[in-house]
């Protein structure tokens, strides 16, 4: 049963907060600590812990975890407690240690206060925290844990006790809204009174993470610390592109296995596979199997997903049509068309959904028998035409591309999979190439959430200081869907930007106001809207301007530094293609080569600071005709004079 939203745990007053609560996500029970049922709060009017005294130690951090990512987490609590007080706590490994003490993790004291602990319905995410005398009890089922082999989605598949350590912080008064030092608050407070609690917490969706293109620097190593402090570190429900690419090692042998296309096996580039050949369902569940029981089930599922784009083209042997059944589908408009992985067409596709769902229902069968928990995920509304008429089995979880809700043609699809679906994957990008506030994200994450959602994905290419902002939202309403988000945003603005609060607030209002939607419905946006015009981006500018000229404190006159360089990338881009827009309009040699200023300007600044906000990406829509129909235009008038 869902309790009324608590986003302060903790806080430190000597006041007392109820003994059962949440911390976000949903409250899942706690146990008397005795396990003799006694009234929780009862317990908790009498119970109150000072970890710091006027500047000095008051407590110490017990840990026995030989858990990476508690091990991070307890250096963590370590280090921002003593950012606040100026007190380094000490860390021991006994629960003998006199005097007060911060059990994080699990060990046999936490197990002997808490005897039924393991009955608690965390999942690997859920945490306790919980006050006893003299004792705060910081922990989860499991302390993390990294599988070597997660390779590009590496990260913690069980992070229970580090997000009890977080949280904990955040009820302290630490936030991170952005990576990086300066992107971090933490209060000042000479004594911490840790007040009696008794909360349990679970997120609202088991799977939440966050992902960006880019994998190195020092960028992303302060992104990953970002994640993982605001408990979006955690990616167990596994999805992936081209899985069915590499699935046969002797491919050339066997051409049955691949998809019959105009009378010829489609072998190369982005091959489908023939859904309906027995051998095919066989391999793909034998090197599942192969995968569960060689090596621990570290993900909670798997993926059959096919390639990036599609296919080259999909199977038209006799047994598959007979799968995909009589119904065809077309794509007319651009809208619709985007969906499936091409431009708009008239020209009648094969159901081709049904043929692919009823593959992975096949693997799934199989793959049931050896692990009846597994769950097999794939790309079920993306890059594959038609609707299908069967239903997924309930191993089955069906991954939902370009979350829009407010995109009727959208949603009428996906309400479709709702019908006929026990869980669903929701997976969309939150700034590609260009980014923007994005404050409906809160919104879409809970109609995700009441249309089956059990995890979601969102991916950035950008570490820009407005698309975390968007981010910071995301991973706190992933955790609970009834968070207050514009409580959020105005303790963001206060937090972050001091004086400056109002403009920025501004600033941003603005901003979101004017590219709301600009997005296209779906996932990503080629070039700013017309709304974000030359007018509009000054508007903003002065508001960053006015900021910075109440700014007071040198961190926040730092964050706004970094917003006007970012802003200046927003300006550049707006003017090349304010002067792209004369050129069409004007087709001269003059316009022609202003345009090629404003582009080589722009192109410039933006490699300036690439590496600071990770911007490449956005060189693209500039110089690539593919991304920029207009640069190919500007190219061919060009060369014909």
């Amino acid at each position: 049963m869902r309790t009324l939203n608590m986003m302060v745990i903790l806080i430190i007053l000597c006041a007392v907060i109820p003994a059962s609560s949440t911390v976000g996500g949903r409250e899942v029970g706690s146990a008397d600590a005795d396990g003799d049922g006694a009234n929780a709060a009862g317990r908790a009017q009498d119970l109150s812990m000072t970890i710091v005294k006027d500047g000095k130690p008051a407590a110490t951090i017990v840990t026995v975890s030989d858990s990476v990512e508690t091990k991070g987490a307890v250096k963590d609590l370590q280090a921002y407690i003593e950012k606040m007080s100026g007190a380094k706590l000490p860390i021991a490994s006994s629960a003998t240690t006199a005097g007060n003490l911060i059990l994080v993790g699990r060990m046999p004291a936490v197990d002997k206060l808490i005897p039924d602990l393991d009955k608690y319905d965390l999942g690997p995410d859920g945490f306790v925290i919980r006050m006893l005398p003299g004792k705060l009890i910081v922990t989860g089922k499991t302390d993390g844990f990294i599988h070597p082999s997660l390779g590009r989605f590496r990260g913690p598949t069980d992070c229970g006790t580090p997000n009890a350590v977080y949280s904990f912080l955040e009820s302290l008064g630490c936030r991170w809204y952005m990576p990086g030092e300066d992107g971090e608050i933490v209060p000042r407070k000479r004594t911490i009174t840790v007040p009696a609690v008794d909360l349990t917490s679970k997120p609202d969706f088991a799977g939440r993470w966050i992902g960006i293109h880019t994998r190195t620097g020092q960028a992303y190593e302060d992104f990953l610390l970002w994640r993982a402090r605001n408990r979006i570190s955690h990616n167990t429900y596994f999805h992936m592109h081209a899985v069915l690419a590499g699935a046969f090692p002797d491919a050339e042998s066997h051409p049955e296995y691949f998809a019959l296309v105009n009378g010829e096996r489609k072998m190369g580039g982005a091959p489908a596979v023939c859904f309906s050949n027995p051998d095919v369902i066989r391999i793909l569940s034998g090197n599942l199997v192969r995968k569960l029981t060689e090596q621990p089930p570290f993900w909670r599922a798997y993926t059959v997903g096919q390639a990036d784009g599609g296919s080259d083209g999909w199977c038209q042997c006799e047994n598959c049509l007979a799968l995909y059944g009589d119904k065809m589908f077309t794509y007319p408009t651009t809208q619709q068309a985007r969906v499936v992985g091409r431009g708009p067409s008239d020209e009648p596709t094969f159901n081709v959904a049904n043929g692919y769902l009823g593959m992975v229902n096949a693997i799934a069968e199989r793959a049931e028998q050896v692990n009846p928990d597994l769950l097999l995920t794939y790309y079920a509304h993306y890059n594959i035409p038609g609707m299908p008429t069967v239903k997924p089995r309930d191993s089955v979880l069906p991954v939902i591309c370009h979350i829009a809700p407010s995109n009727e043609h959208w949603r009428r699809q996906v309400l479709h999979w709702v019908e006929i679906s026990k869980q669903l994957y929701y997976y969309t990008y939150m700034g590609y190439r260009l980014d923007f506030p994005q404050f409906e994200i809160v919104d879409n994450i809970r109609w995700c959430h009441e249309h089956k959602g059990i995890a979601m994905y969102l991916e950035h290419d950008a570490f820009t200081p407005v698309n975390l902002v968007a981010m910071y939202l995301a991973s706190k309403t992933m955790w609970d869907i009834d968070v207050d988000s514009e409580k959020m945003l105005t303790e963001f603005y206060t937090n972050f930007f001091g004086a400056g609060a109002d403009p920025m607030r501004q600033f941003f209002e603005t901003f979101h106001r004017l590219t709301k939607g600009a997005n296209f419905g779906y996932d990503y946006a080629t070039e700013y809207p017309d709304t974000l015009n030359a007018e509009a981006v000054a508007t903003c500018r002065s508001y960053i301007a006015e900021a910075r000229r109440r700014a007071t404190r040198p961190v926040v006159k730092r964050r706004l530094e970094s917003f006007s360089r970012y802003w200046r990338a927003t300006e550049l881009h707006v003017a090349a293609q304010d002067s792209m827009a004369k050129w069409k309009k004007d087709k001269t040699d003059e316009n022609m080569k202003a345009t090629r200023r404003a582009l080589a300007d722009t192109i410039g600044y933006i490699n300036s600071v690439a590496d600071e906000f990770n911007l490449q990406g956005r060189i693209a829509l500039l110089n690539h005709e593919g991304y920029n129909p207009d640069l190919e235009e500007l190219n061919q008038w060009d060369k014909a004079q």
